[in-house]
């Protein structure tokens, strides 16, 4: 059945890049003929001919592989000879027309591309354009600058909250999500000031500018996606996606795709929720058994053991949780980064859904939350509340499994013992490696696990920026990762290694296996690296970089321990997660019917005047506000994936769009001038009616050939990262 559907969405993709091409080669055809030129072939695909008809003095052909067509005229040749002069004066040759003739002819493609997306377009916006709507579903506090370190990101230091519907940016008007990632885009590292509608308590609307007082805010460059970032993720739907069983076994009531959820346990969920407040509402029932109520094409109540919105291993495995960091200007009440969870109100925690599943309902009502931690060696009580974390309620602490020494093995989510108790690790045991998963056909595949024991816990003190320098390991280029070159960052170096000798300044180290290596300091200050050799000794296992309580870190490790033992792990099932879609699309609604050609309008200059604008910013760094190609590009394989992606989430009214965008990117393209594109063949035009005499068909060819070069070296770059993408190497 799947090979059907990818066999259907081909389909579909062939019929929407030839009804493109089509266009494209009728305008070329219909002004050849209203010039009176003399069309020889008219020809749709590249490849082996499937279908060939003689009409009149025009032969019309198809052939297999749509991705480009040609209008053949009497008198024009793409890679030309010379031109005798019968074709010249013949007159219904290409040649013997005017120059204006000629321009019209080369320009009816993009001109026909032109005219029919925005017929699409403006037929899409009266029809009702399917948008994801321009408001802050969640908000990155930090982002990491070039070196690793955290810093507020732009979003925080515009004063944007979770909810606020962005109306404008720099006095641009924004409709969807789209407008507002273009207008960063092209924005560059400038200021960008926005205005916001933002709802109290109550749904009081008000309209406010962001930032309050100043000239704006840059901007942040975002190194993992090579392109500028807000700090903002758009709203996530409501409609499941998938239904996964961790034991690969899905009840036969289970929820289906294009269904919803309506009440959890009985009571409903509001109608205008959105994804991110659904699974608020879903949180506190994660790793218990929970009645939904699932409507669709019916309604139906099903009871089921609730996994989340993900499969969390570590949740399932057992492992306690580590505050981390702490939320900009918030003291949490008694918590401190490096305590490690025992108990939230009395009950065990393992992994982050859990921690997330106990203290979800107590901050949503606004009650205490009774927090049991080990630090250094002592369990101790603290009592503490949810707060506004621009504009959602949270504790203010980040939460992380622990991977190093544990303190306490607490039980899992259905009350038995850990996984990692069952497996033989005890209570100050270190856990120094993580293996991957022996069984693949289902998420409770046992997994080795390798500890340390018997030893003492000592911290090294190590100092923030040392840290942040220990473990950024910066983003690998194109070339690192094709040829392995990629160098891990120290920590990685250092994590599991057991230390045999440090001399001249270098850090001898052993794996688990007994192989040697060195290694240097090739991140740290020489400082903080003095301090840490003088801090390890012999024989010392090395287990992770652990935050403070005073916000600085320290390397962990065990002092006298024994070697090494693996344990299989076996996780526990916690039942079923529900996907939601990651996006809500809504149905824009007019505010007149004027406003369809407004939409039409901006959706034609953005993909032709803005994608010029941003072109140069292939060539900067982030940094500077540009992109990375390697990130950003795309080729038919990935346009072929958001194609069946659109049509399989939003129907085929989004099919349409991207065809119109597809024939507003074929205009651009074709009017560059690059020599074989009519751009191209335009800036010929030119050139010899200034001269008043023709290239010679020596510098054409070279021409023709150094740009069929430079198009035939795009594609096989943007299909190349296509390839590195469905390969799992980008």
């Amino acid at each position: 059945m799947e090979l059907l559907g990818t066999i259907w969405f081909w389909t579909l993709a062939a019929l929407g890049f030839g009804f493109v091409i089509f266009i494209h080669e009728l305008g070329h055809f219909l002004f050849a003929k209203w010039a009176g030129v003399r069309v020889d072939r008219f020809s749709i695909g590249f490849g082996p001919v499937i279908i060939r008809k003689q009409i009149g003095e025009t032969e019309y052909a198809l052939s297999l592989l749509p991705l480009g067509g040609y209008v053949k005229m009497l008198g024009q040749e793409d890679l030309p000879s010379e031109v005798n002069g019968e074709a010249k004066k013949d007159p219904k040759s290409y040649l013997s027309k005017t120059w204006w003739w000629q321009a019209l002819i080369l320009l009816g493609g993009v001109l026909f591309n032109l005219i029919s997306s925005y017929i699409i377009l403006l037929g899409i916006a009266w029809y009702g354009k399917p948008t994801i709507e321009p408001i802050v579903g969640a908000m990155v506090a930090e982002v990491r600058d070039i070196k690793g370190n955290a810093i507020p990101s732009a979003a925080v230091r515009l004063g944007l909250r979770q909810g606020d519907r962005i109306l404008s940016i720099n006095g641009e008007k924004t409709r969807d999500f789209d407008s507002v990632q273009m207008a960063i885009i092209s924005n560059g590292r400038e200021p960008i000031v926005m205005n916001v509608e933002r709802r109290d308590a109550e749904g009081k609307a008000q309209i406010l500018r962001l930032p309050t007082e100043g000239p704006g805010v840059a901007p942040d460059p975002d190194f993992s996606n090579g392109r500028l970032t807000l700090g903002i993720r758009p709203i996530a739907g409501t409609v499941i996606i998938d239904a996964v069983a961790a034991s690969g076994v899905l009840p036969a009531d289970r929820p289906r795709v294009g269904e919803y959820i309506s009440a959890i346990a009985g009571t409903p969920v509001p109608a205008q929720v959105n994804g991110q407040e659904l699974y608020d509402l879903l949180q506190p029932h994660v790793g218990s058994t929970v009645a939904l109520t699932i409507s669709g094409s019916s309604t139906r109540t099903v009871t089921l053991a609730y996994a989340g919105n993900v499969l969390d291993s570590f949740f399932m495995a057992g492992f306690p949780v580590r505050i981390g960091n702490l939320s900009p200007g918030y003291d949490v009440a008694g918590l401190k980064p490096g305590d490690i969870v025992v108990s939230v109100n009395g009950q065990p925690v393992a992994g982050t859904s859990g921690f997330i599943a106990k203290t979800r309902a107590s901050l949503a009502s606004d009650k205490p939350i009774a927090v049991r931690v080990w630090r250094d060696g002592v369990e101790l009580d603290i009592s503490v509340r949810g707060r506004d974390v621009h504009g959602r309620r949270l504790l203010g602490a980040g939460v992380e499994p622990v991977i190093g020494f544990v303190p306490v093995l607490p039980d899992t989510f259905d009350g038995k013992p850990s996984p990692l108790v069952v497996a033989g690790i005890k209570p100050g045991d270190a856990i120094i490696d993580i293996g991957k998963p022996k069984n693949t056909t289902n998420f409770l595949g046992s997994f080795e696990v390798a500890t340390v024991s018997g030893g003492t816990r000592v911290l090294i003190p190590v100092s923030k920026v040392d840290a942040v320098a220990m473990d950024f390991e910066k983003s690998p280029g194109l070339i690192d990762k094709l040829s392995g070159g990629v160098q891990p960052s120290l920590l990685k170096s250092l994590v599991g290694r057991k230390v045999t000798a440090s001399n001249d300044g270098v850090l001898a180290l052993a794996t688990r296996d007994g192989s040697s290596l060195t290694v240097s300091p090739r991140a740290m200050s020489e400082a903080g690296w003095s301090i840490l050799l003088k801090g390890l000794v012999a024989k010392d296992w090395i287990i992770g970089l652990v935050p403070l309580a005073d916000g600085e870190f320290a390397l962990e490790v065990m002092r006298g321990a024994a070697d090494p033992v693996s344990h299989i792990v076996t996780p526990r099932d916690p039942g079923v997660a529900i996907l939601h879609e990651p996006l809500a699309m809504r149905i824009y609604e007019l505010e007149s019917w004027t406003e369809a050609f407004s939409i039409a309008n901006t959706a034609a200059y953005t993909m032709i005047v803005k994608t010029l604008q941003i072109i140069p910013k292939f060539f900067q760094s982030p940094e500077q506000g540009g992109l990375d190609p390697n990130k950003s590009l795309t080729g038919p394989i990935g346009i072929f994936s958001m194609l069946k992606g659109s049509v399989e989430r939003f129907g085929f009214i989004k099919y349409l769009e991207l065809m119109a965008l597809i024939g507003l990117n074929l205009f651009l393209i074709n009017l560059l001038p690059i020599p074989i594109t009519d751009g191209g063949q335009l800036l010929f035009l030119g050139i010899e009616t200034a001269t008043g005499k023709p290239l010679a068909p020596w510098a054409r060819n070279i021409a023709m050939w150094i740009g069929l070069l430079m198009v035939a070296s795009l594609m096989l770059y943007v299909i190349g990262l296509d390839v590195l993408r469905l390969s799992g190497l980008m």
